[in-house]
């Protein structure tokens, strides 16, 4: 699904940046990863050259005045979410495999192979894991 900002949220100046379907939680909101750093007040850095939202209005202003390009951010529809301490066991049971968020794995173009890439990158079981057939069936 190719989706526009502009198709979402009235008078968003027009962007090309790249939006995603987050959610299932608060689809009505807007979340937004960023290479700005402090140039968007409120901004939380994630690591080197990623930070997570901000100012919604400033950003828009800046996207309005051609100070942000497409490269810069990346817009989410909604988020997940887990009740209290239900992530934490899900950790804790090794549900889930946690890598360190890069840069050139937000702004992409090839988001199809992402996670064969992430998993390629961390190394070692993680690259094995990441040529696995997405059914076991095929292996």
């Amino acid at each position: 699904i190719n989706i526009r900002l502009q198709d979402v949220i009235d008078n968003f100046p027009p962007i090309k940046a790249k939006v995603f379907l987050g959610g299932p939680v608060g689809t009505d909101t807007i979340q937004f990863i960023h290479s700005l750093g402090d140039e968007i007040e409120g901004s939380r850095k994630l690591n080197d050259h990623l930070y997570w939202g901000g100012n919604f209005k400033q950003i828009t202003d800046k996207i309005r005045n051609g100070e942000v390009k497409a490269d810069d951010v990346t817009f989410y529809l909604g988020y997940s979410g887990w009740e209290p301490k239900q992530l934490q066991e899900e950790m804790e049971d090794n549900s889930w495999i946690v890598g360190k968020a890069q840069y050139k794995h937000i702004f992409r173009s090839d988001y199809l192979n992402l996670w064969r890439d992430v998993m390629t990158d961390m190394g070692g079981v993680y690259a094995t894991m990441a040529n696995y057939p997405e059914s076991p069936i095929l292996n």
